[in-house]
């Protein structure tokens, strides 16, 4: 069956924007409980405001961490505490570096403890897994859209969890009862470079609602992250010079409308 000269002109325009739409690579993974995978960096080592590098894909993956204690408290730096084959925790300030089991995970009790994921450009969070849990398992997870560096800008110290949702980071979705099984996250795949997992609480996720179809509420979630797997994100072109493949296929569009004139009807 022969296209119409307009339908061929919009099926080949259609191909050039699709070229030009932010592709996914494969699938890359982060365990945090494998050798080697993440070292902690020098500054702050082992005290507040600690971080770790974390190799196993590109772009390379830094994770720090953060808590807040109460919805009128601001965030502050927290502890990064690695537990091995369990994963990450976090230590709040009021709770000290010498936590111990509960309170040295990721945790909502008196305090809400985040983890952010700063990648060096852009990835779609597919999965998370926990390493370990106690009491109960539920997560919120967010994305930053904001226009500067969050950390850099100070757009996430100073500011208190129900500030989160007008400065710049949006809930991608409440996760409840993840036990220690990989789980799916961000069906509507949303891509970020800075993602924040946090022991789920109301106030900064903005909702009670579950993504995953289990229920979610505030009582003491003590959970440790484990794995994350994301896409990278290929950007778009920028500017307003086409790619020459989409050149091609436009200069190739109006060849065939040219050559659909000059042929008899």
């Amino acid at each position: 069956m022969k296209l119409s000269k307009t339908r061929w002109l919009a099926a080949a325009l259609a191909a050039g924007a699709a070229s030009m739409s932010p592709a996914a690579h494969a699938a890359m993974t982060w365990g945090f409980q494998q050798p080697g995978v993440c070292a902690q960096n020098s500054a702050n080592a082992n005290n507040f405001g600690n971080s770790w590098a974390c190799g196993g894909g590109n772009p390379a993956l830094t994770v720090s961490g953060y808590s807040s204690n109460g919805s009128g408290s601001t965030f502050v730096a927290a502890n990064v505490d690695d537990n091995g084959a369990s994963g990450f925790g976090v230590k709040s300030t009021s709770e000290g570096l010498n936590a111990g089991q509960p309170n040295h995970a990721m945790d909502n009790s008196g305090s809400t403890d985040v983890l952010l994921l700063s990648f060096t450009s852009s990835v779609i969070l597919r999965q998370l897994q926990l390493g370990y849990y106690s009491t109960d398992s539920d997560i919120t997870l967010m994305r930053y859209t904001g226009a500067t560096d969050p950390v850099a800008g100070s757009d996430l110290t100073g500011l208190t969890t129900a500030q989160l949702l007008s400065n710049g980071w949006s809930l991608v979705g409440n996760y409840g009862n993840l036990g220690t099984t990989v789980t799916d996250v961000n069906s509507q795949g949303a891509s970020s470079s800075w993602w924040l997992v946090s022991a789920y609480n109301s106030t900064l996720a903005g909702s009670s609602a579950s993504s995953n179809g289990k229920s979610v509420n505030n009582g003491d979630d003590y959970v440790k992250v484990l794995t994350v797997v994301a896409d990278a994100v290929t950007p778009p072109p920028t500017g307003n010079v086409p790619e020459p493949a989409t050149l091609a296929l436009a200069g190739l569009a109006l060849a065939g409308v040219a050559a659909s004139r000059r042929r008899p009807a």
